[in-house]
């Protein structure tokens, strides 16, 4: 399943029976777009309880401004 952000892959292990989804998160930066995406993705987990679930991607999330790679400063971008 392809949805805005995030590709969702369903399968089942063979051996155990196990349904598992993966979901690779690609997130916009916007924080709009951010909430818009996790309402999706919780609802789809919530939703799907039987299923072992694994989210993993680019959740370009920023938690503090040390973990920031670049400023920007005047017109220019400059790297740390």
């Amino acid at each position: 399943m392809s949805l805005d952000h995030v590709l969702i892959i369903k399968g089942r292990f063979i051996k155990s029976g196990y349904d598992f989804v993966i979901a690779n998160v690609y997130a916009p930066c916007d924080v709009g777009g951010h909430n818009s995406l996790w309402e999706r993705l919780s609802a789809l987990i919530q939703n799907d309880f039987t299923s072992v679930w694994c989210v993993c991607g680019d959740f370009n999330v920023i938690r503090s401004d040390s973990e920031r790679k670049s400023r920007v400063s005047g017109s220019r971008s400059e790297e740390f």
